[in-house]
């Protein structure tokens, strides 16, 4: 069934015409009465292809006239990677049921893959002159050799595209079908929608922009890949979820849970992720969504676990929050976006930039659906760190979460992973363009800087302090690391460890995530010695030191669950002594009036050698020089007054110091928030 008031031109008949025809149907294209909004249509054999391999164009043509082929990368429109000019146009119908089993046109044109092209996202531009009309073909192109210019993996949610595509007259959605009635399954052997682009330039190409411009590279595939072979997340340590990623598959999902088990970290910067559970059929060409266990013929078969519907239902019960940490509210969208809101501006991701609880993130970051923590569904070990109000688009008011989770594989000497999830579809929107914020450039540049690193086993984070409690009568009711309950040492002690696999200069600071719960008491713990007051029972969750590594004295409040009941004092105790066989160091102090003040721990051996401080962008960029002399004693301090070599300010945002002694480097974390 087509849509009516539409007019179609079949077989020969479109050939037999003069100019003058031709003008009639450009007139009548160019006002949306013929089958379809362009003159030249395509798609591609596959969703995305590698290096050195061969990419096939299904293309048909409305009228009899020349075209070309443009091949370009989708970051950068304007530089034609190869052409193919003065091609005839052939026709072909659109056969009725065309969004169900595809269009069946044949391969009009194969494109080598150039080994040089990097992975990315990429188009055939379809161009005819003589009606100045263009379409394309969206594609991507994957590393040949998985994981060799990059251990980041960023997944394009062709499914997605694929679902709201109602090219040849359905989707899998009622609002834009024929008749109001959706399609159980659509074809990916059809042009996509947006003029063959898809979603991507919606929602994805801004993060994928702001990753270039940051001289982050990644590396591309489509969730078809996933689902065709999950063993590619093997060759990564994060995996890139960006943007509207609804339709998961099996395949997919078992693989990234695995991924996530083994070690791998997951960054959704994305909204309404996982939602619906999908197939691929036909090798990966027939996307089938029923959404409703009941109507899916594998429910009859017993195939209970390969139905389609929502994920959190009966009989999947595989709710989305159990991998990500959040999942999408059921009409939470609205059309735009409103700020984020921080509620925990000690996370993290989101200690040492300055940010007030509340404050405003971005401009429309939260749209067009978001996501919540879900304490029945999400891990035990989430962490909120963004809590926002938004009003839907019934007026009602709701909340969106932003939020972090950390575990453990099964078994001894398992690797920790981390999940990250934004909790909002627009997130990228704060990355880029008129809404862009350096705070959260900050908090990305952060998540991914840290997420990216290789897994780590547990027992190989770094122990900053270890509490003695073999003095002490009892043993503590309580100790939490992220969420789980290690098991206490024989010796009655606990290591206090460091937050994470994450480098200090990334976070900017250490804090010490182990928690240990007492009724009362204090004990020593190397030189530094907490003491409680009163009956009740705090749960320290983190303790803020100013300089753990060098001993610097110095108070710092330990946060507790109880702050106003339950006071608790950090006081430093003996100086760690004799720094001559240590470390070259650097600690930051607090921003002040002056500018931001750099102390230095100069082990004995260094003293006298040529010393030089410098201050660079988070892209590696030198911005100041603040001191080349020879380092004169054990301390040293400069302060930086946040100008670059020209004596202009820099912008406000995370820095990093390049600390180097006779040979030997160190680098500290400097945030200018000014």
């Amino acid at each position: 069934m087509r849509t009516p008031g539409r007019l179609h031109i079949f077989g020969k008949a479109a050939w037999g015409i003069g100019s003058g025809a031709i003008a009639v149907i450009v007139l009548l294209a160019t006002a949306g009465l013929l089958e379809a909004a362009s003159f030249i249509h395509g798609y591609a054999s596959t969703t995305s292809v590698p290096q050195g391999s061969l990419l096939r164009l299904h293309l048909r043509t409305l009228i009899p006239q020349l075209y070309d082929i443009e091949i370009v990368n989708a970051l950068d429109p304007e530089q034609v990677l190869t052409a193919y000019r003065g091609l005839n146009g052939v026709y072909y119908p659109i056969p009725d049921s065309a969004y169900a089993n595809g269009c069946g046109w044949p391969v009009r044109v194969t494109v080598p893959v150039n080994p040089a092209w990097p992975s990315g996202v990429y188009y055939a531009r379809l161009v005819m002159p003589a009606v100045a009309d263009t379409a394309f073909v969206i594609f991507t192109v994957r590393e040949n050799v998985p994981g060799s210019t990059s251990n980041i993996l960023f997944q394009c949610s062709f499914n997605t595209y694929q679902a709201y595509n109602n090219w040849g007259g359905k989707s899998l959605y009622d609002h834009n079908s024929e008749g109001g009635q959706r399609a159980y399954w659509v074809s990916y052997d059809r042009p996509f929608g947006g003029l063959g682009k898809g979603q991507f330039e919606t929602w994805e190409a801004p993060l994928a922009a702001w990753l270039r411009d940051e001289g982050m590279t990644v590396e591309f595939c489509t969730n078809v890949d996933l689902d065709e072979n999950p063993a590619l997340l093997d060759s990564y340590d994060l995996l890139l979820s960006v943007g509207h990623d609804e339709y998961w598959s099996k395949g997919m999902r078992d693989g990234v849970e695995a991924f996530r088990d083994a070690g791998g970290n997951l960054a959704f910067f994305s909204g309404n992720s996982c939602h619906w559970a999908v197939r691929l059929e036909n090798d990966g060409r027939r996307l089938v969504c029923y959404k409703d266990y009941q109507l899916d013929p594998y429910y009859a078969m017993g195939l209970l676990d390969e139905v389609t519907d929502l994920w959190r239902n009966f009989p999947l019960l595989r709710p989305e929050a159990a991998l990500i940490g959040v999942h999408y509210e059921i009409g939470d969208w609205r059309a735009g976006g409103v700020p984020l809101r921080p509620s925990n501006v000690h996370h993290w991701c989101t200690r040492g930039l300055g940010l007030a609880v509340g404050e405003a993130l971005g401009v429309d970051v939260v749209g067009y659906e978001w996501d919540r923590h879900q304490p029945e569904a999400s891990p035990p070990t989430t962490q909120i760190m963004m809590t926002s109000p938004v009003e839907n688009h019934l007026g009602e008011m709701r909340v969106q979460h932003s939020t972090y989770y950390d575990q453990l594989g099964s078994g001894p000497g398992s690797p920790r992973s981390g999940v990250f999830a934004a909790g909002t579809i627009q997130w990228s929107y704060g990355l880029a363009g008129p809404g862009a914020d350096a705070r959260l450039q900050a908090i990305t540049r952060r998540v991914i800087g840290c997420l990216r690193s290789p897994p780590g086993l547990e027992e190989d984070r770094p122990t900053i302090f270890r509490v003695d409690l073999s003095h002490q009568g009892a043993t503590p009711e309580a100790v939490w690391l992220h969420g789980r309950t290690p098991p206490l040492s024989p010796e009655k002690g606990v290591r206090l460890l460091d937050d994470g696999m994450w480098p200090d200069e990334l976070a900017a600071d250490k804090v010490f995530s182990t928690a240990v719960t007492f009724a009362s008491g204090s004990w020593p713990i190397v030189e530094y010695w907490y003491e409680t007051t009163g009956p009740c029972t705090p749960a320290f969750f983190s303790a803020w030191i100013d300089d753990p590594e060098t001993m610097v004295a110095g108070n710092a409040v330990l946060a507790t669950d109880q702050p106003d009941a339950c006071p608790v004092v950090v006081a430093v105790g003996e100086n760690a002594g004799d720094q001559a066989d240590g470390a070259l160091r650097a600690a930051v102090r607090p921003q002040g009036a002056a500018g931001v003040t750099l102390v230095l721990s100069v082990p004995n051996r260094l003293v006298g050698k040529a010393l030089r401080v410098s201050i660079h962008d988070a892209a590696g960029r030198l911005r100041a020089v603040v001191a080349e002399i020879a380092a004169t004693s054990p301390r040293e301090s400069f302060v930086w007054t946040g100008r670059d070599a020209s004596g202009r300010e820099v912008a406000r945002g995370l820095y990093f110091a390049r600390v180097q002694v006779g040979g030997e480097e160190c680098r500290a974390t400097v945030p200018w928030l000014e």
